[in-house]
């Protein structure tokens, strides 16, 4: 295969993979093939914003997660390092549990990875329990 042809075919494969559905909030959930550990499809909303811009989400369900592996109590000292650091280098936020960013509409494709990349780091917090370290 040429670079074109596998550029092609996974862009295909990609773009049919995504799905879409309006929430009762108005926010439109975005399944990507991101996929956590438990098997699920990382939660990801996007709505728009009053000045035109996009909030993208995760409402809270990857902390929710790691909450039914972990004790979030543990969610301190190394983890919580950890956790900031991911925060700070992926240009997310962390707010009461919710991952979010903020985005243009130019941008939207770019930061929706972003924030897919930043929820797999963080879900891999779960990792870090006594037995594996």
């Amino acid at each position: 295969m040429t670079p074109e042809e596998i550029e092609k075919s996974l862009c295909i494969g990609f773009c049919q993979s995504i799905q879409t559905r309006i929430k009762a909030d108005g926010s439109i959930q975005v399944a990507l093939p991101f996929v956590g550990r438990d098997g699920d499809c990382y939660n990801i909303f996007v709505a728009k914003q009053v000045d035109g811009s996009f909030k993208i989400s995760d409402k809270g369900s990857t902390i929710m997660r790691l909450s039914y592996e972990n004790d979030l109590k543990l969610l301190k000292g190394a983890r919580t390092e950890v956790l900031n650091q991911i925060i700070n280098e992926n240009g997310v936020y962390f707010d009461n549990g919710e991952i979010y960013t903020r985005s243009l509409e130019k941008d939207l494709t770019a930061t929706v990875f972003k924030l897919g990349q930043a929820l797999t780091r963080i879900s891999d917090l779960g990792l870090w329990n006594k037995a594996r370290i």
